[in-house]
């Protein structure tokens, strides 16, 4: 006989046999039989315009965990490259749907197996839809799956080699870590990172490590550490562990650019070795091809911002381009930089 559901925590939830149409709110515990799980729509239906759901499923062995097969994701996005009017589909670890508990954001024609993390094995699915165009939906199977110990898979390196830098700049990115593991609990943790500056480290003032988890994008919102740099080689040593998580884990080095770096010099990076729980790994090909060159170039940002001037720098108002446009950035908001002598008794001249 084929496993019955438990009932859902709301009356909103709609249940066909092992079939979960996405409700307003609901849990549900996931026996040996996979649950088939979609958007309020259903299978053949769409997204209901404006339509918010959340909703919890927990395995029903307490020694297993939740995962959940995404083969089909269909979700309204925008085509003016802004996310705000976009639908959106996040999976949590444990039963509440907050930031630290974040497994992973899913966008519109993306396949993935999702694996709870959470020590009670389960996961919450938040489906969120903005505008009134709906999106075609999802479809899903939901398991349970028995953890294994989590395993060191490799770690590559990439050069971040995307425009120049300046003297000053903070939080430029440098270099990309992957460290790829397999199985999920109980997971490995990263403690420490070795870092050379690949002969550049005149140009270098501060190295910070960041962490964006399996997205492969640049962002200084998890900060892992940070080390003064005094010379090539330095080390990075977490604040607390980071804990890892089945499949690419991403962690990119950032650099502050010394006051003093000169144009045309270069910022360089190589890694050479990661501490994990299991012990240290080196890394074969640490220091990939590439550089970013210092071009002593200020922006006027929206915001504030002090330059120490070194010789000379090139001072220009934040450009705007389209098919239309070819002006200044039409964004409204105060942009307010600061330029201090670098020797005391010098004065600071702008010639415009």
């Amino acid at each position: 006989d084929r496993e019955k559901l438990t009932a859902p925590v709301s009356t909103n939830a709609v249940k066909i046999s092992n079939t979960v149409v996405m409700p307003k709110s609901g849990t549900y515990a996931v026996g040996d039989a996979s649950l088939s799980f979609y958007d309020d729509g259903g299978k053949d239906g769409k997204i209901s315009s404006k339509f918010t759901g959340t909703v919890t499923f927990t395995p029903a062995d307490p020694s297993k965990k939740v995962q959940i097969d995404f083969s089909k994701i269909g979700l309204y996005e925008s085509s003016y490259g802004s996310d705000t009017y976009n639908d959106k589909l996040y999976v949590y670890n444990g039963r509440t749907a907050t930031d630290e508990n974040l497994n992973r954001q899913l966008f519109n024609n993306e396949t993935a197996v999702v694996k709870s993390a959470a020590d009670d094995g389960s996961l919450t699915v938040k489906l969120t839809s903005v505008t009134g165009v709906p999106g075609d939906g999802f479809e899903a199977a939901v398991s349970q799956f028995t953890p294994k110990a989590m395993e060191f898979s490799g770690i590559a390196a990439e050069q971040y080699a995307e425009g120049t830098v300046s003297a000053g700049d903070t939080d430029r990115p440098i270099l990309s870590v992957a460290v790829t593991t397999k199985n999920t609990s109980p997971a490995l943790t990263a403690s420490k990172f070795s870092f050379t500056t690949a002969g550049t480290s005149a140009n270098v003032k501060k190295a910070t490590v960041y962490y964006t988890g399996i997205n492969k994008t640049f962002s200084t919102a998890k900060k892992v550490g940070e080390a003064a740099v005094s010379g090539d080689a330095f080390e990075v040593v977490a604040t607390e562990p980071v804990n890892l998580v089945e499949g690419t884990n991403y962690f990119w080095l950032a650099y502050d650019i010394a006051d003093a770096a000169k144009d045309g010099t270069k910022v360089d990076a190589s890694v050479a070795s990661v501490t994990l729980s299991d012990g240290e790994h080196a890394v074969a090909d640490g220091n990939p091809a590439g550089d970013l060159e210092v071009r002593n170039v200020v922006y006027a940002t929206i915001g504030t911002q002090t330059r120490t001037v070194y010789g000379s720098i090139l001072f220009k108002d934040q450009h705007y381009e389209s098919s239309t446009y070819d002006v200044y950035d039409p964004e409204v908001g105060d942009r307010i930089v600061t330029f201090l002598p670098s020797k005391e008794g010098n004065v600071v001249q702008l010639d415009f």
